[in-house]
């Protein structure tokens, strides 16, 4: 659980990898993820939001965030799913 925050933005990294089979590995991961802990749609949403506004991004690496972000199953109880226990740079 300590290093949940780095291994996240690591595998979110990776989707931005311009080697296609790279970067889709790492989205079924993360989809893979997402089955096992519904609760951290959120927190992954955010953190490839934040790869997508990144400056000098491949337009791949894009077309891969938005791909992934798609894929996403969303709901109104989503707002309540995240109990703040992930909280990148606000501290």
């Amino acid at each position: 659980p300590e290093g949940e925050e780095i291994l996240l933005a690591m595998i979110v990294n990776k989707i931005g990898d311009p080697v296609r089979k790279i970067a889709s590995a790492a989205g079924h991961q993360l989809r893979m993820i997402l089955e096992e802990h519904p609760v951290m749609v959120n927190v992954v949403a955010r953190e490839v939001q934040q790869l997508a506004h990144r400056p000098h991004l491949s337009p791949r690496a894009l077309y891969n965030c938005i791909i992934f972000l798609n894929q996403l199953q969303l709901s109104n109880d989503d707002d309540n799913a995240d109990d703040g226990t992930y909280s990148k740079g606000t501290n």
